[in-house]
């Protein structure tokens, strides 16, 4: 049995380092990745909440409310800050819930490579979902992991892919 060759979704997110070298955009010929590259970059346009939501890892959860941003994103350093929180940690309002969600589509002609989803880091206790399938997660922050996509993709179709954090 052959090798499939492998895609690698990039992703810098909560409280993220920089994006890996390399990264690139879906071309606009509608090939993902783009022709002789490996990577697509998923920066841009995701759906972020401050706050647990009941449900956020299911793909028709309503987040159209939701702010827009790109990644890296840093939550708790929005504030607001007080220094009766933690002052001894630049009273930064670390604690609580976050939620990201991306929508992305993979064309039908991606079918028969294995794709998985790096995340740079995610502060902390972050639990990953494709489709409102859990596929995993990691305890702690600011380390970057992997997780294997293929098994719930849909192809030619809406993907959602959702990050919970937990910061104690």
């Amino acid at each position: 049995m052959g090798l499939r060759s492998r895609a690698l979704l990039l992703l810098a997110c909560t409280l993220a380092a920089c994006l890996a070298p390399g990264a690139v955009a879906a071309s606009a010929a509608g090939d993902w990745p783009a022709p002789g590259e490996r990577r697509v970059s998923f920066d841009a346009a995701w759906r972020f909440q401050k706050g647990d939501a009941a449900g956020a890892e299911k793909p028709d959860f309503a987040d159209g409310a939701w702010r827009v941003l790109d990644l890296p994103h840093d939550w708790a350093i929005e504030g607001p800050f007080d220094p009766k929180i933690s002052p001894h940690q630049g009273s930064l309002p670390f604690f609580g819930v976050a939620w990201y969600r991306k929508h992305f589509t993979v064309p039908e002609s991606a079918r028969g490579r294995d794709y998985a989803v790096e995340l740079d880091g995610v502060m902390a206790n972050a639990t990953v979902f494709l489709n409102g399938h859990e596929l995993g997660g990691r305890p702690y922050g600011y380390i970057g992991f992997s997780l294997d996509l293929t098994p719930h993709l849909v192809f030619g179709g809406e993907n959602v892919l959702a990050v919970r954090s937990i910061n104690r």
